[in-house]
């Protein structure tokens, strides 16, 4: 049970040898990577199920170690140890968990998070998302298994130069690529209704994966619906790898000076001037504003509080409540719902039922926590509120108590003028973390706020395309969990 079957879906192949490690030290003379082939062993590590559990060099899944840079810290000779004796050396925070439950059921899988009062488990080894939330005060007995998630036997159908050719790729060095844009673009399909409208998309958040949401926002708005949309990410300035803990460093902002419409998914950005500029002169112009979950509280001045633009911190009391109140309709506040254990369902607003946005709309649920809001004016109009839940699954029942009476606005719209003197329709939904949207009809809300924003209401149907283009696999949101090494121009 502990351990991956990565060879479930991997083609079939022939036994060749139950290697030993001294048939395999043998292998590694002085010049063994003479005659391998690097292209063969990248093939190989697909082949034989390798990609299905760990990255190299930005391709595969991330439920094992990144290997993108495990030939710096092993020898080739330990890393052949490595895979023929997995359960030899166990990698920290890799370890799978034996957790007794004083009911029968017991749960075996890699801890995920120790919030204090509950383990966040993620049993399902070949999917990170599903992660099941045990209560301390429920558990007997938490037990470090010995044995590896990842099976031995690995080798036993590869022929000897096929062993030495996946050993030359697990261990080469990452490929140096030429650093070209650093954000996407997709054109539109110009046979859909959205034809001659661009969206830009502006990501940058440490915790709810915001990274990995718009871009696949982007493509179903893109191939579904025939809007051009630019992503924008927070990079390492340096090599151009996406770095949502970056806080000063988003590039491609000046495509905001010619968009249409602007989806806002930041936390506590402090950006230099020149770069700022163009998301303040976007929110003045009385363009439409979608922002998504940390939006409310998207700039943190600290480092520069002279800046012209300080008065857009989450906490200003110059421009009370900042970017988040004044424009958004309320700022930062706190975790209504208990967070990481209290998911959210979406629960429309009897009074706005009939909103635009709403068409289709039924079956809102994400894994976030509602958000706290008390500073929504009579200028808002609540489309959606959070209803707490008693845990993180779908068929959670809502908790009882005040924290439901009444329940919290999840998602609304209002107006904002700016300093030119229009008028901005803005939306602001407080849920929309990269796994909150796995739901279908959060994806048609977000998506019908697009229309809405830029006054296309008239192209809103109640079956309003939100199917995901090609694959996706969000991660659970948390600190540090993103992604490590993807350059923008892989998720074009």
């Amino acid at each position: 049970l502990a351990q991956i079957d990565c060879a479930e879906t991997a083609p079939a192949r022939r036994f060749v040898k139950e290697w030993k490690i001294a048939d395999l030290e043998a292998l590694l003379t002085d010049d063994w990577e003479k005659n391998c082939s690097v292209n063969r062993g990248k093939e190989l590590f697909a082949d034989v199920g390798c990609i299905k559990c760990h990255q190299k060099d930005g391709v595969g899944e991330a439920t094992g170690v990144d290997l993108t840079k495990i030939g710096e810290k092993y020898t080739a000779a330990e890393l052949l140890k490595h895979i023929v004796d997995p359960s030899a050396t166990l990698v920290e925070g890799y370890e799978n968990y034996l957790v007794i439950l004083k009911s029968d059921r017991d749960v075996i899988g890699r801890i995920m998070e120790d919030d204090g009062t509950s383990l966040h488990v993620c049993a399902n080894l070949m999917d990170p998302t599903e992660i099941v939330t045990v209560k301390k005060s429920d558990i007997v007995e938490q037990r470090k298994l010995k044995l590896s998630p990842m099976p031995s036997g690995l080798l036993v159908t590869l022929t000897d130069s096929e062993i030495l050719d996946l050993l030359l790729h697990v261990k080469s060095k990452p490929p140096v690529k030429k650093v070209k844009s650093t954000w996407i673009v997709h054109q539109g399909d110009t046979s859909k209704p959205g034809a001659g409208k661009h969206i830009v998309l502006v990501s940058g958040d440490e915790e709810y994966r915001s990274e990995e949401a718009l871009p696949m926002l982007a493509r179903i708005l893109s191939e579904h619906h025939g809007f051009k949309c630019t992503v924008l990410f927070a990079t390492d300035p340096k090599t151009g790898i996406i770095d949502p803990n970056n806080q000063t460093h988003i590039t491609g902002l000046e495509a905001l000076d010619t968009a249409d419409m602007m989806v806002l998914f930041l936390r506590f950005r402090e950006l230099p001037d020149a770069d700022m500029k163009h998301i303040v002169d976007y929110v003045e112009s009385g363009r439409p504003i979608l922002g998504l979950r940390t939006a409310t509280h998207a700039f943190n001045y600290t480092r520069n509080k002279q800046s012209p633009y300080a008065h857009y911190h989450f906490r200003s009391s110059k421009w009370p409540g900042g970017f988040g109140r004044q424009v958004l309709g309320d700022t930062w506040i706190n975790h209504h719902g208990h967070h990481g254990r209290e998911s959210t369902r979406g629960v429309i607003e009897a009074s706005s039922a009939e909103h635009p946005i709403l068409r289709g709309v039924k079956d809102v649920w994400g894994l976030t926590d509602v958000y706290g809001v008390k500073n929504l004016g009579a200028d808002s109009t609540i489309l959606m509120r959070g209803q707490v839940l008693e845990d993180m699954t779908h068929g959670a029942k809502p908790v009882v108590g005040k924290k439901n009476d009444p329940m919290i606005p999840l998602v609304w719209t209002r107006n904002y003028t700016g300093s030119s003197g229009r008028t901005s329709r803005v939306i602001c939904s407080t849920i929309g973390a990269s796994i909150d949207l796995r739901s279908h009809d959060l994806r048609r809300l977000l998506i019908n706020s697009c229309y809405w924003g830029m006054g296309l209401e008239s192209k809103i149907t109640s079956s309003t395309a939100a199917a995901v283009v090609g694959t996706y696999k969000p991660t659970m949101y948390g600190f540090g969990s993103f992604r490590k090494g993807i350059h923008p121009s892989s998720l074009q």
